[in-house]
């Protein structure tokens, strides 16, 4: 009679009545006979055509399945789902309980779900990434970054892979005569070199001071 009263404001998330949940399962359940009698003719068929060994099939490979009623039934599934996800989400704020295990226990997911959903958070978690960099540099922003860096190869000789100065390490190299003849002192913590060059009259000795 509620249905009759057309005064009466309607929310179907509330006002699901007992018998017409009871008719959307009998739905269900008539659809899923329906199906599994066409499964098997259309199996008894193939057989018959010789199809069935032919293309090494399995009942495994055909699943049919019929659309469940559109209102009630799947109205009711969200309210099912809404009420896991309320007892979830007040079991993972206990420090004590594992988000996986309640993942399993209370959401009824597989470990394939559980590993699906890890990857995704993961993938997730780069795309924000991207964003970000995009939002700051630009949609040219990879480019940008390796130009500003420097690309592998290119630079002044005896720089560094990216384009960074090369940062010598051990004995620092002789810096030799600057122009005009004088030495050029070398930096504080930092050995003399000899000179590179000995001077005309013959060679002096290998790491002997020349006269």
């Amino acid at each position: 009679m509620t249905r009759l009263n057309t005064d009466d404001a309607y929310n179907p998330d509330m006002n699901i009545l007992r018998e017409e949940l009871k008719f959307a399962k009998f739905i269900v359940r008539m659809q899923q006979q329906f199906a599994e009698g066409l499964k098997n003719g259309f199996i008894t068929h193939l057989k018959l055509r010789k199809m069935w060994d032919e293309y090494d099939l399995k009942e495994n490979h055909i699943d049919i399945n019929f659309n469940v009623p559109g209102n009630f039934f799947e109205m009711r599934e969200i309210q099912k789902l809404e009420l896991k996800e309320k007892i979830f989400t007040a079991l993972t704020n206990n420090e004590s309980i594992s988000k996986t295990y309640a993942q399993k226990k209370y959401l009824g997911w597989t470990d394939i779900e559980v590993k699906a959903n890890r990857e995704f958070m993961r993938k997730d978690t780069a795309f924000k990434w991207e964003l970000t960099q995009i939002e700051a540099g630009g949609p040219n922003w990879k480019s940008t970054a390796i130009a500003a860096a420097g690309a592998p190869g290119e630079g002044a000789p005896g720089s560094a892979p990216g384009g960074a100065a090369a940062v010598p390490t051990g004995t620092p190299p002789a810096f030799g005569p600057a122009p005009g003849g004088e030495e050029v002192a070398p930096a504080a913590g930092e050995t003399p070199a000899a000179p590179a060059v000995a001077p005309s009259g013959g060679a002096a000795p290998t790491g002997t001071p020349a006269a």
